[in-house]
């Protein structure tokens, strides 16, 4: 977010808190991603309320899902020559 203020294009610092503020809501492995789309959206010309809305499918994409299983970890199999 720095590297995009400091750039001073399209991205004031109300729009970057606005937008921190918004993925501040997500799990934290998808902040990263979801800030450079929405800066990318910003620098391209979408204005706050373009911008919620694409915040909008982000959240709606990231949030877990109830009933939703998550996949089990890899089991380590391991095994002894005798």
């Amino acid at each position: 977010m720095a590297e995009a203020l400091a750039e001073g294009h399209r991205l004031s610092e109300s729009v970057a808190r606005t937008i921190c503020t918004w993925t501040d809501k997500l799990p934290a492995d998808c902040r990263v991603a979801a800030d450079a789309i929405l800066i990318v959206a910003a620098k391209s010309g979408a204005n706050v309320r373009d911008l919620a809305e694409v915040f909008g499918g982000i959240y709606t994409l990231a949030r877990p899902r109830p009933g939703l299983v998550p996949a089990p970890e890899p089991a380590v199999i391991s095994a002894v020559a005798i």
